[in-house]
C-alpha cells in the first residue's frame, strides 16, 4: 500500500495504472493528466470496482476510482488515497416528476435525496 494521506498526478504517471472503462470517467481523468509530461502506464481497464481490486492485487498496480465506490466496496488489504490538489467529477441522476415510481424505485429516489443531503457535496 501507499502509506500515505495523498498523491499527485506526477507521482501515479509512475505506477502502472488501471482506469475505469467509461468513456466520461476516461475523458476526465486523462484532462488530469494533459498539462503533466509523460506517458501514462494504463494495464487494464475495470467496470466492476471488485474486478479492480482483483487485478490490483495481481499486477500491483493502482487503480483509479471515485471515493464513494470504494467506500461502499472497502477491502481490508486496499487504502484509498486522495489525488491532490482534489478532483471532483459531477454526475446527475435525473427523472421525470410526473412518472409513477414503484415502491423499490421511490424507495432508492428517497434514500439517493438523504445520502445527497448528508453528503454536502451533491444537489437533488
Amino acid at each position: 500500500g501507499w502509506g500515505r494521506k495523498s498523491v499527485s498526478i506526477d507521482e501515479l504517471k509512475e505506477r502502472p495504472l488501471i482506469l475505469p472503462f467509461r468513456n466520461l470517467v476516461e475523458d476526465e481523468v486523462m484532462g488530469w493528466f494533459s498539462g503533466s509530461p509523460g506517458a501514462l502506464r494504463i494495464v487494464a481497464r475495470f467496470n466492476l470496482c471488485s474486478n479492480a481490486f482483483c487485478l490490483m492485487r495481481r499486477m500491483d498496480c493502482d487503480a483509479i476510482l471515485c471515493e464513494g465506490a470504494f467506500t461502499i466496496r472497502q477491502s481490508p488489504e486496499m487504502q484509498f488515497v486522495p489525488i491532490k490538489p482534489e478532483r471532483l467529477v459531477v454526475h446527475w441522476l435525473i427523472r421525470r416528476k410526473q412518472d409513477r415510481l414503484s415502491r423499490a424505485a421511490l424507495a432508492f429516489w428517497d434514500r439517493l435525496d438523504r445520502v445527497c443531503r448528508e453528503g454536502g457535496r451533491a444537489q437533488t
